[in-house]
């Protein structure tokens, strides 16, 4: 399936659209919020060794999300996109690794396919919309495989430093993973091979020098805070402690609760790493365990072992598997550059289904759930009228991987540029924001009642001061406006029961806007579904 230029740069640019509007949106509570606020506290007290969130000590993720974002806000202001930037800076890098890897071992054209189905699986596009540690391991761990992989190749010492400073910034993302992610692939892929001699080369044990020196800065900060306990937390508890029960964060969700989640993910593609999987498995059968010398199980072994180990785990969230997706876009890659005419028809009849359904599902979300503009209409008609005209081409080989680039760009664009501005107007923080500097108004007297939102935190540049309880306004200081943000049970019990002379400046729909529900969607019901924010003076 040999994919031209113009071609190439179309997708290039369809993708560079989908990931620059994404770039643009609110950073959403909680988690994306939260980061990007200690990145603020950071740079206000300029510590980059002491870890703090809303004033208290933090020990929970590494700090290589909170430092970056720190220095691009120092750089280029406070901003969605800056918080936004490191991450996708950092997904560039990830997309050129996995095409450097894919391009060792296979061809150019299996190359360009591994590095496009990355780009546009649902995983990475979420990756840079809801910023959080993952994507920063996640690249940095594809990093380490490329280089790695060339330094087994070429020797090259570059390759080496270069491979364990990917693992020392993976570590310093997430964790331990972003260590055990490598030597799972390299480890099994070496013992496949039989490779004993590079499995005990004495040389690892200078990586191991690299890595120490590189994570010394945080090793250094979280002993002078926290002691022994910091390093036993960062390098134990943290992450092997999910399995073991030491950790205090167990959810339980159930034994397919990462498997469905990397099925969604890796929307559009989410056969084919299945697919890819079975044909290695096959070949390896069928010659009989016998292993070319360049062959490459790096991948599948990365793949399938980090797959074992995080379903291990007691607390599981989504984007945990998203690890995974660099391995998967790999063999799925070099599975489709190799599709004979009979696979690929087989294949299109698993595919195509999904994409009507993911088509059927943007007619929900954008047209139904959010009304859009008669302009969003034309183009949405536009796009889904080119899919049916691919659709009926007979070059199976063209339509079939066109027909998914299309699909994905068109949804996840239009999620940036219709549907999650909608969805936002139900986080209303940075409208309060807007409100507050158009009126003038002096945001160090604003106090919020029960409302702990983190993206209020970051689009103030401050924690609103914190009010237990209503009664508490009676002792301040009387002769002077206060501004008040609460929810609606509490606005109107300001009237209900208490003489306070309140005005209220302005309201919002209010809704956690990272756990969409069907109730919340259905605009018959969404009402059922949502609170409202009242911001409102108070005159003592």
């Amino acid at each position: 399936m040999h994919i031209k230029l113009t071609s190439k740069i179309i997708i290039f640019l369809g993708l560079s659209l989908v990931y620059y509007y994404g770039m643009l949106i609110d950073v959403m509570d909680v988690d994306a919020a939260q980061y990007a606020n200690m990145a603020l506290s950071m740079l206000s007290k300029s510590d980059w060794l002491q870890f703090t969130d809303r004033g208290y000590t933090y020990l929970d993720k590494p700090p290589l999300l909170f430092w970056l974002s720190a220095i691009s806000f120092k750089m280029f202001g406070v901003s969605n996109f800056a918080y936004k930037l490191p991450t996708m800076l950092s997904t560039i890098i990830g997309i050129w690794s996995t095409y450097k890897f894919s391009k060792l071992y296979y061809s150019e054209n299996a190359a360009f396919l591994s590095a496009v189905i990355l780009a546009s699986c649902q995983a990475y596009f979420l990756f840079n919309n809801d910023v959080r540690t993952d994507a920063l391991l996640t690249n940095s761990v594809i990093f380490s495989y490329y280089h790695l992989a060339a330094y087994l190749r070429f020797r090259l010492k570059l390759n080496f430093i270069l491979a364990f400073l990917g693992i020392s910034l993976a570590l310093m993302a997430k964790g331990p993973i972003g260590c055990l992610a490598v030597v799972l692939g390299f480890g099994g892929h070496l013992l496949i091979q039989r490779n004993f001699k590079d499995i005990f080369n004495w040389r690892w044990l200078l990586g191991i020098i690299i890595i120490a020196l590189f994570l010394g800065p945080m090793c250094y900060g979280l002993y002078t805070q926290y002691g022994t306990n910091g390093l036993r937390f960062f390098f134990w508890t943290q992450s092997f402690g999910r399995i073991t029960g030491e950790s205090v964060w167990e959810n339980n969700m159930g034994p397919l609760f990462i498997f469905h989640s990397f099925l969604w993910g890796f929307l559009p593609w989410t056969f084919l790493p299945f697919v890819a999987v079975f044909f290695k498995i096959k070949s390896w059968i069928q010659n009989k365990f016998q292993i070319e010398p360049n062959s490459e199980y790096i991948t599948f072994s990365g793949m399938i072992l980090c797959y074992l180990c995080l379903e291990q785990s007691r607390y599981e969230l989504p984007h945990y598997i998203f690890l995974v997706t660099p391995f998967a876009a790999i063999l799925s890659g070099c599975v489709l550059d190799n599709f004979t005419t009979k696979q690929i028809n087989l294949f299109s009849k698993f595919q195509i289904p999904v994409l009507f359904g993911l088509w059927i599902l943007g007619i929900f979300l954008f047209f139904y759930a959010f009304w859009a503009s008669i302009f969003f209409i034309f183009l949405y008609t536009i796009l889904f009228i080119l899919f049916i005209v691919l659709l009926l081409k007979n070059d199976i080989n063209f339509k079939i991987f066109y027909l998914s680039c299309i699909t994905i760009i068109t949804i996840n664009l239009f999620f940036n540029i219709q549907f999650y501005p909608n969805v936002l107007k139900y986080q209303p923080a940075s409208q309060l924001k807007n409100y507050i500097t158009d009126h003038h108004l002096d945001d160090q007297c604003i106090y919020s009642l029960i409302i702990e939102a983190y993206s209020m935190d970051f689009y103030l540049g401050h924690r609103p001061h914190g009010l237990n309880t209503i009664p508490d306004l009676y002792s301040f200081e009387k002769g002077k406006s206060y501004y008040l943000v609460a929810p609606n049970h509490l606005y109107y019990e300001l009237f209900q029961r208490w003489d306070f002379k309140t005005t209220r400046l302005a309201k919002y729909p209010l809704y956690h806007v990272s756990r969409l529900t069907p109730k919340f969607l259905n605009p018959q019901t969404r009402k059922e579904a949502i609170d409202t924010l009242h911001f409102c003076r108070i005159d003592l």
